[in-house]
C-alpha cells in the first residue's frame, strides 16, 4: 500500500492515523517540569515542506527511545503521534495543534546525502532594537555569527557559563552568555570550532543590561548552529569577506561589546519620557530614555572603585594588582573604574542614578585613573553642578599642597609614630613603631610580623605596640 503523506495543516486531533514528512528545526535539551512529581520532557520544533512549523514534545522514558532520532535539520516520516489543541500563547505558527511523540509513534529517517534548506521562515529582532526588551521577560530571536569564545566560568550557585561575542551585519558586537546545558553542549561545539565562522540562530533569548546590553540563554531558549538557510549562508559570506573581518577585528580589539555608544542607538524625541513618567513606569519597564538638568548627587566621597579589568566585577584589591579573579576565573589586572551619582531633574520630578565607566567620564574631564591618583596623593575634590544640555560639566579637581615631614615633640616629651600594612587584604603583614624625643634622636623602635591580617588590624597592632613602647619609656622622662 502506497504511503500517503499529509501536510502539517491537514493533521488534527480527530485523526487516528496520519503520516507527515517533517524536517527537525530544533531539539531541546532534556528538561524537568516544576510539578509534583517532576516530569522529564524534551521539546522539538518541526516543519513540513510548506514551511508550517509545529511544536512537539517527548516525555519520560520515551526520551531515550528517540535519543538517536529526530536530529536537527534531518528529515523524518512521523506516523501516529498524539495531536492536542495548542494553547494560543505557545503557538509558533498558524497551526492550532501540537504533537506528543511516544513509543507507539513510528519515526523513520528520510535517507538523503544532505538535508535540504529549511523551508520555514524566522522572525529576527534587529540588534539596534534589542534595548527595548532589556531586563524584561519579552524574549527575542536573532541570527548572528560567533566571533570569539571566552573561558568557561563556574558560578557561585554551581552553574557553569561561557561568554561568546556575536555580531551580524549591523556591526554591533554583543556578549552572549550560555548557561549550563547550553554551555556544555552548544558552547563546547562553538568554542572548538571558533575559526569556522559559525552562524547561530538564538531563539527566545533574554536581553539583559549587563555591559549595557547583552544576551543570555534561559530555560526554554533554543540555539541552532549553522542552520541550512539562505540567510545563514549570506551572513557567513558577509563575514568571510576580508574587508569585513578586519573591521570586525578592530571592533573587538576596542571592546565595542562593552561600549554603550556602539550598543545603544541614538535616542530620539519620540522615545523620551518625563522623569515623573519614568518613576512610574520603571516599576515594570526596566529601561527608559529621559532628559533633564543634571547635577552631582551631594555627599559623594569617592568617584571610583576597584574592578577586574576582564569582567568589570568590583573587588576589594588594590589597583595595579594582577590576580585570578574569583568571578570570571581569569588572570586579570585590577583597574580603577569611574562611578558617579547624578540627579536628573526635568521639572516634572527628579531621579537619582549612578553612572559607571566611560559613560561617567563623558560628564567629567577626569578618568578613573586620575581619581585614583588624586585619592592616593590626598588631593581635595570639590563638586560643582553641571548640565547636560549646555555641556557645562564641572567637577573641579583642586590640588592642595601638603608638606609631609616629622615635627619634633615639645621639651621632655617622646613622640611615637606607628604604621601597619599587609600584602593582600587579608594577607601576610606587619607593623612597626618608632620613638624619638624633642631633639629628633631615635630612642627605640619595634617591628612585629603578622602571619595573616588585614590593613585595619595591622594598623591597630602598630598602635597597641606603640602604646606599650611609650609606657616603657615613661620612667625615663
Amino acid at each position: 500500500m502506497a504511503r500517503r503523506c499529509l501536510s502539517v495543516h491537514e493533521v488534527h486531533d480527530k485523526m487516528r492515523r496520519w503520516t507527515v514528512l517533517v524536517q527537525v528545526v530544533e531539539k531541546s535539551h532534556v528538561l524537568t517540569s516544576n510539578g509534583s512529581p517532576p516530569i522529564r520532557f524534551q521539546r522539538l520544533v518541526l516543519t513540513d515542506s510548506e514551511g508550517t512549523m509545529v511544536s512537539a514534545v517527548i516525555y519520560g522514558n520515551d526520551i531515550r527511545y528517540f535519543a538517536n532520532l529526530l536530529q536537527p535539520f534531518k528529515r523524518y516520516y512521523i506516523t501516529g503521534g498524539t495531536v492536542k489543541k495548542q494553547d494560543a500563547k505557545y503557538k509558533i505558527s498558524d497551526y492550532h495543534f501540537s504533537w506528543v511523540i511516544h513509543n507507539k509513534t513510528l519515526v523513520e529517517e528520510y535517507v538523503e546525502p544532505n538535508p535540504p534548506m529549511l523551508p520555514c521562515t524566522f522572525e529576527f529582532t534587529k540588534f539596534e532594537d534589542l534595548f527595548r526588551f532589556a531586563d524584561t521577560e519579552n524574549v527575542q530571536s536573532l541570527q548572528a555569527i560567533v566571533i570569539t569564545a571566552f573561558a568557561t566560568k563556574e558560578q557561585n550557585n554551581g552553574s557553569t557559563t561561557r561568554d561568546f561575542i556575536v555580531m551580524n551585519e549591523e556591526k554591533k558586537p554583543m556578549l552572549l552568555t550560555l548557561w549550563n546545558e547550553f554551555e556544555q553542549n552548544q558552547g563546547t561545539q562553538l568554542a572548538n570550532s571558533i575559526g569556522n565562522a559559525n552562524v547561530i540562530i538564538g531563539m527566545k533569548l533574554k536581553i539583559t543590561t549587563f555591559n549595557y546590553l547583552s544576551l543570555t540563554t534561559k530555560l526554554g531558549s533554543g540555539l541552532l548552529i549553522n542552520p541550512p538557510t539562505s540567510e545563514a549562508n549570506a551572513l557567513k559570506e558577509w563575514y568571510n569577506a576580508n574587508k569585513e573581518k578586519e573591521e570586525i577585528g578592530e571592533l573587538i580589539k576596542q571592546m565595542a561589546y562593552k561600549d554603550s555608544s556602539k550598543l545603544l542607538p541614538p535616542s530620539s524625541t519620540n522615545e523620551m519620557i518625563s522623569v515623573a513618567n519614568a518613576l512610574n513606569t520603571l516599576k515594570d519597564v526596566k529601561t527608559a530614555w529621559i532628559t533633564g538638568k543634571t547635577s552631582l548627587t551631594p555627599g559623594q566621597q569617592k568617584f571610583w572603585f576597584e574592578t577586574c579589568e576582564n569582567c568589570q566585577k568590583a573587588i576589594n584589591v588594590d589597583v595595579g594588582w594582577v590576580m585570578r579573579c574569583p568571578s570570571c576565573k581569569e588572570e586579570s589586572k585590577v583597574v580603577a573604574k569611574t562611578r558617579i551619582g547624578i540627579t536628573v531633574d526635568d521639572g516634572t520630578g527628579s531621579i537619582n542614578t549612578v553612572i559607571f565607566g566611560l559613560d561617567a567620564e563623558k560628564f567629567i574631564p577626569f578618568t578613573a585613573l586620575q581619581f585614583w591618583e588624586a585619592h592616593n596623593e590626598a588631593l581635595m575634590l570639590a563638586q560643582e553642578q553641571f548640565a547636560i544640555k549646555t555641556s557645562s560639566y564641572h567637577l573641579q579637581l583642586s590640588k592642595t599642597q601638603v608638606f609631609i615631614g616629622w615635627a619634633p615633640s615639645p621639651l621632655r616629651w617622646f613622640k611615637v609614630n606607628t604604621d601597619g600594612s599587609c600584602l593582600g587584604n587579608p594577607g601576610p603583614g606587619g607593623c612597626r613603631c618608632l620613638t624619638r624625643h624633642h631633639s629628633s634622636t631615635w630612642i627605640k623602635r619595634f617591628v612585629r610580623e603578622l602571619d595573616k591580617t588585614n590593613t585595619l588590624l595591622a594598623a591597630c597592632w602598630g598602635v597597641k605596640d606603640g602604646r606599650e613602647l611609650a609606657k616603657s619609656l615613661a620612667s625615663k622622662i
